[in-house]
């Protein structure tokens, strides 16, 4: 993936133009891992069943995936002094090792933050990955039905601990 403005941070130079092969990372989070540190994360999203993988399983298909793209921009994020991790996933909601990991080091910040049990965090916050993962899959086969300009991104959904009583 590529980010599409300034605020995606990038990858090789910190996000400059390298020669016309501009590389981005998908994700800035700063202070993910120690305070003073950078992450980029790279989002895939993998067909585990398209007919060039039926050979292999599914969860060989998404490690190849986190490969091919630690190959591609782990140097170059290192390099800027940034940390890298691929977010690969399948189309059909399953989830690679590394964004695994990456979630659960995410479930594991809410809770403290939210002063929530780990478990309930990190299922709330699976739950939510694979409701994401299927809208974006459903919005690339059958598009939109809301108009971009009514859709709101003024109330960041992470915020607060609202909805994990659901899941109790």
């Amino acid at each position: 993936g590529g980010g599409k403005d300034g605020k995606a941070a990038g990858k090789g130079d910190a996000g400059a133009d390298d020669g016309g092969d501009e590389k981005r990372g998908d994700i800035l989070l700063r202070g993910f891992y120690a305070r003073g540190t950078d992450l980029i994360v790279d989002v895939r999203v993998t067909d585990t069943d398209q007919p060039s993988y039926r050979h292999r399983a599914p969860e060989a298909v998404l490690k190849t995936a986190e490969a091919e793209k630690k190959r591609k921009y782990l140097q170059a994020c290192l390099e800027a002094r940034r940390h890298f991790a691929p977010f690969v996933v399948g189309a059909d909601g399953l989830i690679g090792r590394e964004a695994e990991a990456l979630l659960k080091r995410l479930g594991g910040k809410l809770a403290a933050k939210w002063e929530q049990p780990y478990s309930q965090v990190c299922g709330f916050v699976r739950s939510r990955m694979a409701i994401a993962i299927v809208r974006a899959t459903h919005l690339c086969l059958r598009g939109s039905r809301v108009p971009a300009h009514k859709v709101s991104y003024r109330h960041p959904m992470w915020e607060d601990g609202a909805g994990l009583g659901l899941f109790e």
